[in-house]
């Protein structure tokens, strides 16, 4: 109500936020959702990169078995069905080893997708908190209603004003000069003020801020 005095951060008007929240609610329900899929898909990077540990062991074992059984073949101490048997092994062994690098490298990409989908999530998150914070609107200073501007179940628009609060402790003068005096005039300069007629009373103030024009 006008003439109410007011503090700082008091609330004055509070805007309707109920779809801001349930954006809030879905954006940290997609988040949680991500932050779940990650867990999962690190469960599955760690037995990925264990199997491709594996394959490649299996992989250097083969190769050696075949390198051996080519020695042994060039001194006609083994059998050429040996060495495609050997041969057979180390192809497959191969084939499982680029089906195991493959594999991680999707988990990795799938990875990677998620942590975006998950900042593009968060920065969702951190919007809609904004919004409901502005639905908030708190008396940016100490003083007293001066008037409010709007009622309860009224549509308003951004930059709408809803209230006035004025400090009296506080006046701001405009004063007119001409500008032959500009030069003697700087921020933070001493002023008087005196009233005029029937009332001898004077104020001490400093300038604040000095127009262009």
């Amino acid at each position: 109500r006008a003439g109410n005095p007011v503090s700082t951060g008091q609330l004055l008007v509070q805007l309707d936020d109920a779809d801001f929240i349930q954006e809030r609610a879905i954006a940290r329900q997609q988040v949680a959702d991500i932050e779940s899929q990650l867990a999962s898909l690190s469960l599955e990077q760690q037995a990925a990169d264990d199997r491709l540990t594996l394959s490649e062991e299996e992989v250097a074992i083969a190769e050696r078995d075949y390198e051996r059984i080519q020695e042994a073949a060039a001194r006609d101490a083994a059998p050429p069905r040996e060495v495609d048997q050997l041969r057979q092994v180390l192809i497959a062994k191969q084939s499982a080893l680029i089906t195991a690098r493959q594999q991680a490298d999707q988990l990795r990409t799938q990875r990677s997708q998620l942590m975006a989908r998950q900042g593009r999530e968060e920065a969702n998150l951190e919007l809609a908190q904004q919004r409901i914070d502005r639905c908030r609107i708190t008396s940016p200073l100490d003083g007293f209603i001066e008037s409010v501007d709007v009622k309860i179940g009224e549509s308003l628009i951004s930059g709408a004003r809803v209230a006035r609060v004025v400090d009296p402790t506080l006046i701001e003068v405009p004063l007119r000069l001409s500008a032959a005096v500009r030069s003697e005039l700087g921020i933070g300069d001493t002023v008087s003020l005196f009233a005029t007629g029937s009332t001898a009373q004077s104020w001490t103030g400093s300038v604040s801020r000095i127009a262009p024009e």
